[in-house]
């Protein structure tokens, strides 16, 4: 066992991006900050030591921003132990009834199974055994940006059928893309002319400055960058499979 986190050496362990992490600690410390401040000002202007501020703010952001940083999922033997920023949770294996990712870009979620309420159970017609049970988000399995454009396949699809084989369960159905090959297709040239459209636009002096052209570049812009990204994905998935 680790002592930090209470880890057995033979189990998997899966941690949150470090982009999550990171993004998450930063905006944990914008509302601390702003509330220590404000608690300080307060106090000063009542006379009072604004250091109390500090011994009670320091001590929570340290906690969260901890939390923050060891999201993680933990499959062992019989357990799966998913640790959030604010809770932590332990599930068995042989509870869980379904592993998915409700939409795509987002956190595995688990369903863990319970047995049928009394009012169920004395129902023969129901043909029900168990209820439909509690569901668990893992935040430290998810699926990236470029994986969720492309439907490339990332670490988070593999630990999701990893969870899913010791639960007894199918492997997960692979992900459809946000942007296919044929929308990219389309949106990489249209992206491209409407960019070069509003650049023309501009560079008559008619319309320079006009939020019609900056609408036209952003929306060009935004339409290249996704559909370029979503081809990387699935450029960079074609090279690690050879």
């Amino acid at each position: 066992m680790t002592d930090e986190f209470g880890v057995a050496a033979g189990d998997q362990t899966w941690r949150a991006p470090l982009s999550y992490r990171a993004a998450v600690v930063v905006g944990q410390t914008v509302p601390v900050a702003a509330a220590a401040a404000f608690g300080w000002v307060t106090l000063s202007s009542n006379q009072l030591p604004g250091q109390v501020v500090l011994a009670v703010w320091i001590p929570l952001w340290t906690v969260l921003a901890f939390r923050a940083w060891t999201v993680s999922a933990t499959l062992a033997e019989d357990t799966l132990v998913i640790r959030n920023v604010l809770s932590t949770e332990r599930v068995l294996i042989t509870d869980i009834t379904k592993v998915t990712f409700p939409s795509r870009g987002r956190p595995l979620v688990i369903t863990e199974g319970r047995p049928a309420s009394p009012a169920v159970a004395q129902d023969p017609a129901s043909g029900s055994h168990r209820d439909a049970g509690e569901r668990y988000t893992v935040t430290a399995v998810q699926v990236g940006v470029v994986a969720a454009l492309s439907g490339a396949r990332c670490a988070g699809d593999d630990a999701a059928d990893q969870i899913a084989a010791a639960a007894g369960l199918p492997p997960l159905p692979p992900r459809r893309p946000r942007v296919s090959r044929e929308m990219s297709v389309i949106m990489i040239p249209a992206g491209i002319a409407l960019f070069a459209c509003a650049a023309a636009l501009s560079a008559t002096g008619r319309l320079t400055g006009s939020p019609v052209c900056g609408a036209l570049k952003a929306l060009g812009a935004t339409l290249f960058l996704l559909a370029v990204t979503a081809e990387l994905g699935r450029f960079l998935a074609r090279r690690r499979s050879t």
